[in-house]
This record gives structure tokens, C-alpha cells and sequence, in this order.
């Protein structure tokens, strides 16, 4: 049985900022992470049904298989509406709803605002966009992040997870809560994934029957303040028969394959994060999977390390005083793309390329060390749900917020 534990916060206010530690610029009254350590918990989120995508295997076409951007960003989505399966104090709207609450627009840079509508004495309304396709392995995800949500009690995250959970996989690109300034990156499947591989929390992918998963930590000021003071930036996903390797790309160090649509990995240095498929985990425990955006507030996760627990969290997002406090708590995307990776392009291209200087790694050019932890499951299954009502999962947590 895991057990709870807070530590007690020490905040010091102010609107200076100073350096916290290499790479990492840590504002006064911003504490900087500690260890989240793992919470497990159960939920549901009904599987949807939504067609596969098929990869274009012309050889004359564009790798580019999918753009979302701009007027035309949703074409790719629908709204998801029903209740939220990580107990969040929040309710995910309809496209109409959105629009008409002025939390989906477009702007005038043509990127996509996703916002959310706190401190109005009730649960915070908010955006939950879920792919009109399923994916399997054979494709690059990329999104290209202007602003990422951030504040007290936000849970934003950038994710996919399969039919039946866990039995067809999640994987976890973006993930973190409050003002972290660190995302996680987590795998969720059934039993038989193990992924030994540095920085990694637990290594079972099915801990804690998959609500805990085995994840790390990503790159300093790959969310939150930090990450929206460098004007954001790129994730890119590989998913092959290989394993799922993740890079993040400040902006600025953007590939420029990427930027012409024609990415090869081959170029970009090593990715921050790397699950190799193989005999302690088959790449059949990952299939079908819908892409999610979405931000939540408080429940399972953001809930838990806000001091006081969830009440308190509750009580902060719905209090109008708040308001500006939660001015931050909004999504700002440049695009999501979807492209067909190697072999069928990059790496006949990094034949050409041999010579070609590398692109920035983001292991080497985000330099820092980061100490927290999350095992927290997001996607879901009706079987486990039925049980839930009389299982306690209790949770063992460190984390630091305002």
C-alpha cells in the first residue's frame, strides 16, 4: 500500500528572478521541482471508437501525412465531453461551447489558442481534443508548442493511448502540473513491458496494474514558465517497430528538416528519451492509438501535491480572485504534424547527409539535472473502474508549488 507524503513548502515572493542552477531560470516565488514520487489511481475514460490511419506508401508523395494548423487544425480533432477520468475539477466543453466561450480561436500569428475558464465558482471549463484517427508504429508526431498551460492546479499533457487500456499501450510525451518546470515522459502498458533504462523511475510498465508505468523525467525548462519564457518549442515522437524515442527542441534549435517538412531523425542527435522494444518489452504491447491534448486541473495528480490536497486545489481554481493568478493556464500551438518516419525517407536521406552537421540533442543542449517524479496513469479501462469503488490507491508524493 503506498502511502501519502508532503513536504512542507518554503516560498519566497517576489518578481525578481534569479539563476537557480545551470540552464535554469528560477524565479523568486517559483520553488523549483523536488522528487514527485509515484501515485497510483483508477479511473475511466470509454474507449472511442475512430478510424485508422492509413500512410500514404506513394512514393512520390510528401512524408508530410497529416497538418494541423491554423483553419484548419480541426479537421484532425473532436471534442471529448464526457466526465473526466482523472477526477479533475473541471468539465470538457463542446467545439461549440469552446468557440462560444472564446476558449478555442484562432490568432492573428495563425496559431491555435486552447484556454480555459476558471475562477467562476464552479469546475474550471476546459478543452480535451482527442485525434478523428488511430496510429500505430510507423509515424513522427510532432507538435510545435508557443505556450504550454501553467499556474497552480494545471494539468496539461500531449499523449496517446490505445483501446481496451492498458492492453494496446499509452505513451506519455508531455505531462506536469502546477508550475513545474520539467514534463514527464511515461509508458502505461499490460504486464511484460520492462524498459531498464537510465533515469527511469520503476522500470514495469504495468506498476501498479499500469497506473504508475515507468517514466522519467524530460529536459530542464521543457514545461512551465521556463519553457513558455523561451517562446516554447518542438516535440517530436518516433514510433516504430524499434522502440519510441522523444526529442524536445528549444525554439531556435528546430531542426530545419523539420521546418521543411522533411524530418530525419538521423540528424537531430541523440533524443532525450529512448523505449526500445525487444524481448523484455514487444512492440505489441503499444497499437491503435488516439492522440489527446488536454488540460486538466486539480484531480488525481495536480490535486494530490497541492498543499491542503484537493479541496484546497478546488477551492484556488474556482475562486474569481484567482483569475489573474491563472492568466497562464492555456494551451498556444503552432501546429501538430504527423510524418512517416524511417525507413521510408529519413534514413534514405541520411545517405546523402552523411557529412551534414548535427542538429542540437536534447540531452547535450539542455544541460541540468532534475530530481522529480511522476508515475500517474491518464487513460483507462471500464474493468478497472468496476472495482474501483471499493480499492483505495494511495499515493507517495514529493512534489514543490507555490
Amino acid at each position: 500500500m503506498l502511502r501519502w507524503i508532503l513536504l512542507p513548502l518554503a516560498v519566497a515572493m517576489s518578481d525578481d528572478a534569479e539563476c537557480d542552477s545551470p540552464g535554469m531560470m528560477q524565479l523568486k516565488g517559483i520553488p523549483s521541482h523536488q522528487g514527485n514520487q509515484p501515485r497510483g489511481r483508477r479511473k475511466f475514460t470509454p474507449d472511442v471508437w475512430a478510424p485508422k490511419f492509413e500512410t500514404s506508401n506513394n512514393e512520390t508523395s510528401t512524408t508530410l501525412q497529416m497538418a494541423c494548423q491554423g483553419d484548419n487544425f480541426l479537421d484532425c480533432w473532436n471534442f471529448f465531453t464526457t466526465a473526466d477520468p482523472t477526477h479533475g475539477y473541471v468539465q470538457y466543453v463542446s467545439e461549440e461551447e469552446a468557440k462560444d466561450l472564446n476558449l478555442f480561436r484562432i490568432t492573428s500569428a495563425s496559431s491555435v489558442y486552447l484556454g480555459s475558464l476558471v475562477g467562476q465558482n464552479a469546475p474550471v471549463k476546459s478543452i480535451r481534443l482527442q485525434s478523428n484517427n488511430r496510429f500505430s508504429e510507423g509515424h513522427i508526431f510532432v507538435i510545435d508548442i508557443q505556450h504550454m498551460p501553467t499556474g497552480n492546479g494545471t494539468w496539461p499533457a500531449w499523449w496517446s493511448y490505445g483501446p481496451d487500456w492498458p492492453n494496446n499501450g499509452e505513451i506519455d510525451t508531455i505531462e506536469t502540473v502546477n508550475i513545474e518546470e520539467v514534463v514527464q515522459q511515461t509508458l502505461h502498458t499490460s504486464y511484460g513491458c520492462f524498459m531498464n533504462i537510465p533515469g527511469i523511475f520503476d522500470p514495469n510498465c504495468n506498476s501498479a496494474d499500469a497506473h504508475n508505468g515507468c517514466g522519467l523525467n524530460g529536459p530542464p525548462n521543457s514545461g512551465g514558465p521556463a519553457f513558455n519564457q523561451g517562446d516554447g518549442g518542438v516535440y517530436a515522437t518516433k514510433w516504430t517497430s524499434e522502440g519510441i524515442e522523444m526529442w524536445v527542441f528549444p525554439r531556435g534549435q528546430i531542426p530545419q528538416d523539420l521546418v521543411d517538412d522533411e524530418p530525419d531523425s538521423t540528424t537531430w542527435g541523440n533524443p532525450w528519451a529512448f523505449f526500445p522494444f525487444g524481448d523484455s518489452c514487444p512492440s505489441t504491447h503499444f497499437s491503435d492509438h488516439v492522440l489527446v491534448i488536454n488540460l486538466d486541473f486539480c484531480g488525481d495528480w495536480a490535486g494530490s501535491v497541492f498543499p491542503g490536497g484537493e479541496q484546497a486545489c478546488e477551492a484556488f481554481v474556482k475562486d474569481p480572485a484567482n483569475i489573474e493568478k491563472l492568466k497562464d493556464a492555456f494551451w498556444e500551438i503552432n501546429y501538430v504534424k504527423i510524418f512517416a518516419p524511417e525507413p521510408s525517407m529519413a534514413k534514405s536521406k541520411s545517405e546523402t547527409k552523411m557529412n551534414v552537421g548535427k542538429s542540437m540533442s536534447s540531452r547535450g543542449s539542455m544541460k541540468g539535472k532534475s530530481k522529480k517524479k511522476k508515475e500517474i496513469k491518464k487513460n483507462d479501462t471500464s474493468k478497472k473502474q468496476r472495482n474501483s469503488d471499493n480499492k483505495s490507491k494511495k499515493a507517495t508524493v514529493s512534489k514543490t508549488m507555490i
